[in-house]
């Protein structure tokens, strides 16, 4: 069957969707309410569909959220908010307990003083027990000549309910990080890759970069090319990286008019 969730007083965008171990999935999307305000619209797909939950804070303007479901029913979803008609963004969440059936009240993640565009590019990740990573670019500009913005990770721990606290994970070279991605393998392992833009004799390039995680530690950053490449052959963007039960990893990417593979053991 094929259903319309909008309405003729509303706009839809930006549609996310995933489903559990249960065969249910969960649909979240960024519904415009008026000429300036998003809100972030989720629904169940298992139910009736005639009630959808709004997951965002307020009447600012909320965009861009990502879901992920883990193999207990549950699903967390983020996204970024901001708070004020003049202020930057933030990084929200909230969290669909099975149990409940309830949304969780929304929650800021990223706790920082924001620059001109304070937080974005939210990406999130689970494990089959609904452990999470959450990573985004935060920007953390003090002014018009001082642009500075790095990558951020904060991990859920599903059976205390509680957030770590946000990690600064990127080079932090001063230079920016984009396109954040992440995934975790069935045992809480996970990858977090990034395309980060390097100077190269006085020009900007973008080099893909990943940092592995285990154990609640994440490891050192390596590049995903093999360091045999001039920089100036770089341009590296898009990356995906896909990973096993055995925390195997595939990442693939796009460098001028190819695709590349590396493997990760």
């Amino acid at each position: 069957f094929v259903t319309n969730l909008g309405s003729p007083t509303s706009a839809l965008a930006v549609p996310q969707i995933s489903f559990d171990s249960l065969g249910d999935a969960f649909m979240v999307w960024s519904n415009k309410d008026s000429e300036l305000d998003y809100s972030i619209k989720a629904v169940k797909m298992a139910d009736d569909g005639d009630e959808y939950f709004n997951l965002s804070v307020g009447d600012d303007v909320a965009l861009l959220p990502k879901i992920a479901a883990d193999a207990q029913g549950n699903a967390l979803v983020v996204w970024k908010q901001a708070e004020g008609p003049s202020s930057g963004y933030g990084i929200w969440s909230s969290r669909y307990s099975h149990t409940s059936d309830a949304w969780s009240t929304p929650q800021r993640i990223e706790g920082f003083e924001r620059g001109a565009d304070g937080a974005y590019a939210p990406e999130v990740a689970v494990d089959p027990e609904g452990n999470a990573l959450v990573v985004w670019v935060q920007d953390e500009s003090t002014g018009e000549e001082d642009t500075f913005n790095r990558l951020w990770v904060n991990r859920y721990n599903a059976e205390t309910n509680t957030w770590g606290g946000p990690e600064a994970i990127g080079l932090g070279n001063g230079l920016t990080p984009m396109y954040p991605k992440v995934s975790i393998d069935t045992e809480g392992r996970g990858f977090v890759s990034w395309v980060q833009v390097e100077e190269v004799n006085l020009e900007n390039k973008t080099r893909i970069w990943m940092r592995r995680y285990n154990s609640g530690d994440f490891g050192d950053p390596e590049a995903l090319d093999d360091g045999s490449m001039d920089g100036s052959e770089w341009n590296q963007v898009f990356p995906q990286i896909g990973i096993d039960a055995q925390g195997d990893a595939i990442a693939v990417w796009q460098q001028s008019e190819h695709i590349w593979v590396s493997n990760y053991q």
